[in-house]
């Protein structure tokens, strides 16, 4: 029973974490978590890397331009 407890949380925070990279899902952390303050820099590491799904947008319209660009060169 604990196995499957475990790989379920496991699973889910993967989950959470696949659906933060491919869509536009914010992801923040509360001010204290079970009583304990966040620290810092915890909190600039995700809202750093809730910025992946932008980059990662701008990279594939840059992709798409150079691709289509290269269309009117060689059409094929």
């Amino acid at each position: 029973m604990r196995f499957l407890v475990v790989w379920t949380v496991k699973l889910g925070f993967l989950a959470i974490l696949f659906l933060a990279l491919t869509t536009d899902l914010r992801l923040r952390l509360p001010p204290t978590v079970l009583g304990m303050k966040v620290p810092d820099q915890a909190r600039q590491w995700v809202d750093r890397n809730g910025d992946i799904g932008n980059v990662a947008a701008r990279a594939h319209a840059g992709l798409r331009q150079i691709s289509d660009s290269l269309r009117v060169f060689a059409p094929f």
